[in-house]
């Protein structure tokens, strides 16, 4: 009678079958890691990613994650932070990297000493107990799009949580993710229809505010705070209008976010041009009330979401020459007022229309330019290398093969209706 035995083995399988030992080899992946710093990755060479797998759990500073790291030549995209990588780790803070996707299980579970950390606008999940036990974590933000699944226990034991401002792109709330955070007092959820939930879902009980926007549907008693009250905490929404061309002012009493799609920047003049500087996005923070900016994006309504929550964008815009004052301005000198128009084919800031740039009459919410000038000009066409949206030429169908970037300069496979940056120029799908 034959006796057969199979012993497996990661490289091989030993048959012992009448006496004989055959070696089979099978198929190995080989998997690459390589350590730059503190961090090691894992490498994945098909789709020239890497995945953060452990780091220096003896550091107690603050840690930066690339979002782009080199080996043998070749570089390689960090999308992702593995199941217990940071686990029981010393950093008191962490920076995340744009083009970051998934945060596994437990990855910075039992970092006693964490107290903060900065999410960014391309992370869509974040995988069950992540940030589990973080004691000293106080205060948590995301940026206005990206996230989607926030999963199970993330924040679960987290005894120091105060605050946190959930995007407007979340889609699932786990169960149990705010567990015995007994200090937890504000919550911010941005998204316009609630996220889904566990039907046993439910705010610990010390929650005070919750802050959801205007008109937002879906939100039942499993969003009520430790009274039993619902979100009683309204976030003010403002539609805003931009115009065929692209390109809308916008000034706002309210902090707020940008929509996804739609950057903003200040603006300054030099010569006969006006130049624009877009500093903010829908990922990089809040944007302080009062603050008169130029919003570039698809032609459209949006909605803008004020938050009570989210950090401010700190970036300095003292040199712009944008104001928000509403209704009648009159110049007594020099200065002379210009408005966003498009003239003669071609949009730029110019006198308001039956003014000879001396006074504006400015709409609510919107902005004009104040320039002072010892020779005044009738107008600046605006330098941002896109002079009417109908006149670009759809690339992305002429050459399917060529990268698509947002305007946030982040590669993208979306086909959502928008501006995109193709081969180097901007186009409209």
């Amino acid at each position: 009678m034959n006796i057969y035995t199979l012993f497996s083995r990661s490289l091989s399988v030993l048959i012992v079958s009448f006496g004989l030992c055959v070696l089979i080899p099978q198929t190995a992946v080989a998997q690459t890691e390589t350590q730059i710093g503190r961090i090691t990755y894992k490498l994945n060479e098909a789709t020239k990613t890497a995945a953060v797998k452990s780091g220096d759990p003896t550091f107690n500073g603050e840690e930066t994650i690339p979002a782009t790291i080199q080996h043998n030549g070749k570089n390689y995209k960090v999308t992702s932070i593995e199941n217990e990588a940071f686990q029981r780790y010393k950093a008191i803070g962490f920076s995340l990297p744009e083009g970051l996707e998934t945060i596994g299980k437990n990855a910075f579970d039992k970092c006693w000493g964490l107290t903060k950390i900065s999410f960014p606008s391309t992370l869509t999940t974040i995988e069950e107990a992540a940030f589990s036990g973080c004691i000293n974590l106080q205060d948590v933000y995301f940026p206005n799009e990206g996230l989607t699944n926030l999963n199970a226990s993330v924040f679960a034991g987290c005894t120091g949580l105060y605050k946190i401002s959930l995007p407007a792109s979340l889609k699932y709330l786990g169960r149990f993710v705010f567990n015995y955070c007994n200090k937890l007092k504000k919550i911010e959820c941005r998204s316009k229809v609630a996220p889904n939930t566990e039907t046993d879902f439910s705010f610990p009980s010390n929650v005070y505010d919750i802050y959801v926007p205007q008109d937002a549907t879906g939100y039942d008693n499993r969003w009520s705070n430790g009274f039993g009250e619902l979100p009683q905490k309204v976030l003010s929404v403002f539609k805003l209008t931009i115009p065929d061309f692209g390109h809308a002012t916008f000034n706002w009493d309210k902090k707020y976010c940008l929509p996804k799609g739609v950057v903003a920047g200040t603006v300054t003049v030099s010569g006969r041009k006006a130049t624009v500087d877009y500093v903010f996005n829908s990922g990089n923070g809040a944007i302080k009330a009062n603050t008169p900016l130029l919003l570039k994006g698809a032609p459209g309504t949006y909605e803008v979401v004020e938050s009570k929550l989210l950090l401010d964008n700190t970036t300095d815009v003292s040199g712009n020459l944008l104001r928000g004052t509403e209704g009648l301005t009159q110049s007594t000198g020099s200065t002379r007022y210009y408005v966003l128009t498009k003239k003669n084919g071609k949009f730029g800031f110019y006198y308001q229309n039956g003014t000879d740039g001396t006074s504006v009459n400015n709409a609510p919410n919107r902005c004009f330019l104040e320039v002072n000038t010892s020779s005044p000009v009738q107008g600046f066409s605006l330098d941002d290398n896109l002079t009417g949206i109908s006149e670009i030429k759809n690339d992305i169908e002429a050459d399917p093969t060529a990268p698509v970037y947002d305007l946030s300069g982040r590669r993208t496979t979306s086909k959502q209706r928008g501006i995109y940056i193709v081969n180097g120029k901007r186009i409209i799908r």
